[in-house]
């Protein structure tokens, strides 16, 4: 039956009673309240016209309600594709729906009058089918219960024979348990025992290599040795920081430190039965180095065994200390073998040459020690060389070159110790049958140049230095003895020198024999400090020794010719002269030589005095010449001012006019280069005749000068004064060559002459 909406109620109008009237009334009657509610009801809402569509349709076929605005609107919300079709459904619907509306309205009005008791009646019928069901549910349930009931009484009992069987089999699980706890226990410590074993235990193949005689030290031994020092290492870590190891089974707990002093007894015992065996077979190696050649490559395995020997340094010594002995008799007899049968010729051939003699002994030495030098460094694993120049000096201040370096230096020092005596021998023999002053230091001087070389490379301190050191001083010694000898004979038999004033041969042998020692001297290949103060300072003894004599012979044999008494001043002409030409001699030996400086200069200073002395005695030979003397002597000496010049008798007209035609005689024939009386002046020195002429002309024509200024002063009171000075002092300059610049450059030249004495090293 379709629900038909119901109309509102209608409006108040003029005949309806007043609200107040009506709800009054409304109070009093229940059918009215009845009535106005139902009339006030709206059943617009989705419920109520849900129970209506249900009491519509159990009555036959009731009309649908219209489709209400709100699920529309949901639907058009859900789907707007679908909102088109829908419409169109809905108006097919509304189509039927009026036609069943037509067939239906009699039937709706027949069923609103029995809806209550319909209602009840579909109501009783529901509850029927109800308890239908719940009484089959509880008969159900009742089966459940009684089957529940059974399987309870049967977990009881299987609860019970559970209880039975664990309290039967409780002493069996325990037991079981303990044993698993056992087995686990025993498990970890084997594997603790076996991970410690294998860790600080040898095996076979590392003992045997450590002790048996068959296998020969290489890279078994060395890893086992390895392996040994490895496991010491461990085990004073475990004496140190090791926890307790893992009990045993009765309880008690392993103590580590006894542990670890076991293993560090036993790797003690390993290594010093490794260490025995590597020095044995050293030491047997080493004394088959007798046949090798230094030169010889080095077995790597020897070398890695002497440095692991280092380990044991009282091991090491001994071997060392063969291999000295062994390297000395080695390089004792090559040395024998090559003065005596050596190729391509033996040393001793050239022993008539002394230089070479000596020079090829110290040569074979000095290569011997460079050869096994380097054949120590390569064995024992010096690196003290690198990083150094070739021929740079080492360092031998002891603690600063390593172990390595001490060790090298020790046996190198043994093993040349055995050429010393047979070299010592030999050199000073040679030296002490030299005559010769000039083979003496050619030899003391290659013997000094081999001991600075040695001394560099072998040390101040070994055996070899000293032997060295000792032979120089010798040959030294014997080489000063020949030179004060050469000296004395020199002093011994003096005469006065020729009539020509030269150097006497005596003189020019000492000088020329000089000459060539300075010449070795000069070629010493020296680059150490202290060696170069040593080699000035024998410069210097040399000088002492081969030159103080011949000049003390040059001033001897001068001092022959100025004997006391009777022509004094030509004596002492021909002294200086003499003694010049010696000195300039010596001079121009000496200035090539830069050892001579010093002397050269102190020479020089003593010629500068000796020029300036023949100056003076040349100015006054040319000054009696002239016949200027006698008037400038009584110009000087003059004593009474107020006395005029010309009223002395010696400066009397007539004398002055006598003078001074000497005086023009004198200039007409003067040469103002060269004088005939220094032509004893040798052509070594021919540069201070040139020099000592001149400066002697520059004073004559100041002499003039000063005749002229005293003759024409007007005190003098000499008439026609023009007719006695016939020339002016610049006409007498320009006839002696000394005008303003000549003069000045014979000053300058003076000045000069004596620094090329002092620096002839330079014009050399």
């Amino acid at each position: 039956m379709a629900f038909t909406p119901t109309r509102p109620p209608p409006s108040p109008s003029l005949f309806s009673p007043s609200p107040s009237a009506s709800s009054s009334a409304a109070l009093r009657a229940p059918i009215s309240l009845r009535l106005l509610k139902v009339l006030g009801s709206s059943f617009d809402d989705p419920s109520t016209r849900e129970a209506l569509n249900v009491v519509g349709n159990y009555y036959g076929q009731g009309l649908p309600p219209p489709p209400e605005r709100s699920l529309v609107a949901a639907e058009e919300e859900e789907s707007e594709s679908e909102e088109d079709e829908e419409r169109e459904a809905d108006v097919a619907e509304r189509e039927r729906d009026s036609d069943r509306r037509a067939a239906a309205t009699g039937a709706a009005a027949l069923a609103r009058r029995g809806l209550r008791r319909d209602t009840q009646a579909k109501l009783a019928e529901g509850s029927r089918r109800f308890l239908g069901a719940f009484k089959e549910v509880d008969e159900r349930l009742a089966a459940l219960e009684s089957n529940l009931d059974t399987m309870r009484r049967c977990c009881d009992d299987v609860e019970r024979q559970l209880a039975d069987a664990s309290g039967a089999t409780a002493p069996l699980l325990s037991a079981a348990e303990g044993l698993r706890s056992q087995r686990a226990t025993n498990h970890l410590r084997s594997t603790i025992l076996s991970l410690f074993l294998a860790r600080f235990t040898l095996t076979l193949a590392e003992e045997h290599a450590l002790s048996a005689r068959t296998v020969p030290p290489g890279p078994e031994l060395f890893a086992a040795l390895d392996r040994v020092k490895q496991i010491r290492d461990e085990a004073v870590v475990l004496l140190s920081s090791a926890p307790p190891l893992p009990s045993d089974p009765d309880g008690a707990a392993e103590d580590p430190g006894r542990a670890g002093l076991d293993i560090v007894a036993s790797t003690a015992a390993h290594l010093e039965t490794g260490f025995e065996k590597l020095h044995r077979w050293v030491v047997a190696e080493f004394r088959t180095l007798y046949s090798r050649e230094p030169g010889a490559d080095v077995p790597p395995v020897l070398k890695e065994a002497v440095r692991r020997l280092r380990e044991r340094e009282e091991l090491l010594k001994d071997a060392l200390h063969t291999l000295t002995l062994t390297r000395h008799a080695h390089i004792q007899s090559t040395f024998q073998h090559a003065l005596t049968r050596g190729l391509p010729r033996p040393i001793e051939i050239h022993a008539h040459e002394p230089t070479r003699y000596v020079g090829d002994m110290l040569a074979w030495v000095h290569q011997a020690c460079a050869s096994e030098r380097e054949f120590l460094e390569s064995l024992l694993g010096s690196r003290a060389g690198e990083g150094r120049w070739v021929g740079e000096a080492r360092s031998w201040e002891r603690g600063k070159s390593g172990e390595e370096e001490e060790d090298v230096r020790a046996c190198l020092d043994g093993g040349v110790e055995g050429v010393c005596r047979p070299l010592r021998m030999r050199v000073l023999q040679t030296i002490k049958s030299q005559e010769g002053s000039i083979t003496s230091f050619k030899i003391a001087n290659l013997v000094q140049f081999y001991l600075v070389t040695m001394r560099n490379s072998i040390g101040p301190q070994a055996v070899l230095t000293r032997t060295l050191e000792e032979i120089t001083e010798t040959a030294y010694k014997v080489f000063f003895d020949t030179l004060d000898a050469a000296g004395r004979s020199l002093l011994r038999f003096l005469h006065p020198p020729d009539a020509s004033l030269a150097p006497p041969l005596a003189l020019r042998d000492a000088t020329s024999i000089l000459r060539e020692i300075l010449s070795v001297h000069s070629t010493s290949l020296v680059d150490d400090d202290d060696a170069k103060s040593e080699t000035d300072e024998l410069a210097e003894r040399i000088l002492d020794a081969g030159l103080e004599p011949a000049l003390e012979m040059c001033h001897r044999m001068g001092g022959m010719l100025a004997p006391a008494g009777g022509e004094e001043g030509g004596k002492e002409w021909e002294k200086c002269v003499w003694e010049v030409n010696c000195e300039m001699w010596v001079l121009g030996v000496l200035q090539p030589f830069e050892a001579a400086r010093n002397r050269v200069r102190k020479i020089g200073q003593g010629v500068e005095e000796k020029v300036k002395r023949l100056i003076e005695l040349h100015y006054d030979r040319l000054l009696h010449t002239s016949g200027l003397y006698p008037i400038l002597s009584t110009i000087r000496t003059k004593s009474d001012p107020t006395t005029p010049l010309s009223h002395l008798p010696s400066t009397s007209p007539r004398e002055l006019s006598s003078a001074l035609s000497t005086f023009s005689s004198f200039l007409s024939s003067i040469d103002p280069l060269t004088h005939p009386a220094l032509a004893p002046l040798h052509p070594t020195a021919s540069h201070l005749a040139v020099r000592v002429h001149a400066a002697a002309l520059a004073r004559v024509g100041r002499a003039y000068g000063e005749v002229e200024d005293a003759v024409r002063d007007p005190k003098a009171r000499y008439e026609f004064v023009g007719t006695l000075l016939v020339r002016s002092r610049e006409e007498v300059g320009a006839v002696l060559g000394v005008e303003g610049e000549q003069e000045e450059a014979g000053e300058k030249m003076r000045r000069g002459i004596g620094e090329a004495g002092m620096n002839g090293e330079e014009s050399g």
